[in-house]
């Protein structure tokens, strides 16, 4: 059985494996990735506790994740397309 689930705080090692590992895969300098492995787990993790970074990870039957997605709330000012809210806010 497969399934989805949150991701977590103790996520983080997997998180940024998953983050390196994508851009390994398109041809991304290795001297580059490992400069910036360090500085995005920093980022990630207040965002991660107040919610701002968030995402699934699937799941296979054994229990190991497989894939993931992350996403991020970006603080977007007022615009002419949406003067009083975010883009993606409803009213």
């Amino acid at each position: 059985m497969h399934s989805f689930r949150p991701v977590v705080p103790e996520d983080q090692a997997l998180i940024c494996h998953h983050r390196i590992e994508m851009f390994r895969a398109s041809g991304r300098d290795e001297a580059i990735l490992a400069e910036m492995d360090g500085p995005f787990g920093e980022w990630r993790r207040p965002r991660l506790a107040s919610g701002t970074y968030f995402g699934w990870l699937g799941m296979i039957g054994s229990g190991e994740a497989v894939a993931g997605l992350g996403m991020m709330v970006i603080d977007w000012p007022p615009h002419p397309l949406h003067p009083t809210s975010r883009p993606a806010a409803t009213s």
